[in-house]
């Protein structure tokens, strides 16, 4: 099996370090990164460095370059850019893409997979996602907080035999793997969850846990969920009506200290996924004249 893991940050360092650590030397595999920068240049010296529950574990992964051209095609590409980058890479997707490449996307947001569809006509194009927190300590460390790590994908109403075997073989470094024929359920339930938290966390430079103790932010991140249920059941995405409140359980389990990488990104300056997240959801609401108030007002706040 040969996996390219394109983006080595928090996400693509931490599933992508996990892989190297179990599938390097073993033979018929090959796991490769593809990075940029200052990562690219501490993993290919040092290699890449995961501190998670205290336990630190260096990986050196079978290939460490920038490029795809060389690579040759692949069986597995899970694509872990943030949204913001997706375009500047679509075109390393072509090199290593043949018929029965599958396609792993994991960025958070709305829209994602149908750029890449668009731009990719080869390849088993998935829709994906992942529960993690992981993030860059520095270049060349990733750290992650918490117990998750969930990986979800599939094809929407449909199936493939490839998937079952990259089901298995993601699953064997001890990942939660959920492969499913109905993942934009998935994928706007995550988006319910997430999406709404990082806007109202970000707004007001907040945790998890202080956005969800104080009533006026816990209030609206609430409002945002309803909204993005109502929007995703004008897309034909029927959530359950209780997702609101099973989002919010879910985030009172996550570390209160802990913040999004959208809310990281934004606060520092960096570029962010804010039209990933509020942007695709006010253009679907307007094209199904769904009102959407409190997503609309942060949208604005978080422009400013």
């Amino acid at each position: 099996m040969k996996t390219v893991i394109i983006g080595i940050g928090g996400v693509g360092g931490y599933f992508g370090g996990l892989l190297s650590l179990h599938y390097t030397g073993q033979p018929g595999h090959e796991v490769c990164f593809i990075s940029r920068g200052d990562q690219l240049n501490a993993i290919r010296q040092h290699g890449l460095r995961i501190i998670s529950d205290g336990d630190q574990r260096v990986v050196h992964p079978d290939i460490v370059i920038s490029s795809t051209d060389h690579l040759g095609k692949a069986d597995l590409v899970i694509l872990a850019v943030k949204s913001y980058s997706l375009e500047s890479v679509l075109p390393l997707l072509h090199p290593i893409c043949g018929p029965d490449t599958v396609v792993i996307p994991v960025q958070n947001g709305l829209g994602n997979t149908e750029k890449i569809r668009a731009a990719c006509k080869s390849g088993i194009i998935c829709d994906g996602l992942v529960y993690v927190i992981a993030e860059i300590k520095q270049p060349g460390v990733v750290i992650r907080q918490g117990d998750a790590q969930k990986i979800i994908f599939g094809l929407q109403g449909t199936s493939h035999p490839k998937l079952e075997g990259i089901r298995d073989y993601l699953k064997e470094p001890g990942f939660d793997v959920v492969l499913t024929e109905d993942p934009l359920k998935y994928k706007w339930l995550k988006f319910q969850f997430i999406g709404a938290l990082s806007v109202v966390a970000a707004a007001h430079d907040m945790t998890i846990g202080e956005v969800l103790k104080t009533p006026k932010t816990s209030e609206a991140y609430i409002a945002i969920m309803e909204e993005i249920r109502y929007v995703a059941k004008a897309c034909g995405i029927r959530l359950p009506e209780n997702a609101a409140e099973k989002s919010y359980e879910i985030a009172m389990k996550s570390p209160a200290e802990s913040t999004t990488s959208f809310q990281r990104d934004y606060l520092s300056g960096k570029p962010h996924e804010l039209e990933a997240y509020l942007g695709e959801l006010l253009a679907l609401a307007h094209d199904h004249q769904i009102p959407v108030p409190m997503s609309e007002m942060y949208y604005r706040k978080l422009k400013a």
